[in-house]
């Protein structure tokens, strides 16, 4: 996912559908812990600014300080993060081309995660072995190693969620 469109779904995530950089950058650094601060908060800034230019977001003044602006989503935005949500997808497929087709996007998505998780698991391995090689380094491995570990349970998640959702469909 590009981050434009990771941008785009975390402020369509946001209940009050106003939001600042902050809140995003906030946001956003959950999904890149590698990126530095400073890096983040101007990346984030520019794909804003390119979402706005392109008739996403708007921005205006929010009050409270000349620099601070506040954010939200046009109808444009909440109709594209509508007609490409998974629920969307899944929704069209299963109602133009029936339920042999939903099991194969399920079993699709089943497999996309699958190899997300066994990268995160090779990931979470090598860090492991990096603390053990190198002691000195473990403290400052141990956050990526963290995060790792949770994108891990994540997508172990999902796929057991598809995996009863297939068994339900095929009872």
């Amino acid at each position: 996912m590009s981050f434009k469109r990771s941008i785009l779904e975390l402020a369509s995530s946001i209940s009050t559908q106003e939001f600042t950089v902050e809140d995003i950058r906030k946001l956003v650094q959950e999904d890149f812990p590698r990126l530095k601060a400073s890096d983040l908060h101007a990346k984030t800034y520019k794909a804003m600014w390119v979402l706005k230019q392109e008739g996403f977001f708007t921005c205006e003044p929010s009050g409270e300080g000349r620099r601070l602006k506040k954010w939200t989503l046009t109808p444009k935005a909440c109709s594209v993060i509508e007609s490409t949500s998974p629920e969307a997808q899944v929704s069209n497929v299963s109602h133009q081309e029936g339920m042999t087709d939903l099991i194969s996007y399920l079993k699709g998505r089943l497999s996309d995660f699958s190899a997300q998780l066994a990268i995160l698991s090779a990931e979470v391995q090598q860090y492991h072995d990096l603390s053990k090689e190198f002691p000195n380094l473990s403290p400052k491995l141990n956050t990526i190693f963290q995060e790792a570990k949770q994108k891990a349970v994540v997508y172990q998640g999902r796929m057991r969620a598809i995996e009863n959702t297939l068994s339900e469909i095929e009872r």
